[in-house]
């Protein structure tokens, strides 16, 4: 049963963020409880992924290709200017 699961971490506090984000971490625990263990259960709507996880992942690979010889700078510059402008 859901509800029993969320009771018992609730009152024991263990909500296994020792192996989450920094970002997730900075979070206080009742937010963190909702926005994580919490929304599995409950079925809220899913979020839009974030535009920091969207451009980090990006400027990752960009980085990866630059090195690799796949990509110029500029090319890469002018991929992210275009996945910028889809977010705003």
């Amino acid at each position: 049963m859901p509800e029993r699961f969320i009771d018992e971490a609730w009152i024991k506090g263990d909500f296994k963020k020792a192996t989450i984000s920094a970002s997730q971490a900075g979070l206080t625990d009742h937010i963190w409880w909702i926005k994580y263990p919490y929304k599995l259960y409950a079925k809220f709507k899913p979020e839009k992924p974030s535009i920091s996880l969207k451009a980090g992942g990006e400027i990752h690979t960009y980085f990866q290709k630059i090195l690799s010889k796949q990509l110029t700078l500029k090319q890469a510059k002018e991929k992210f200017l275009k996945l910028r402008d889809l977010f705003s």
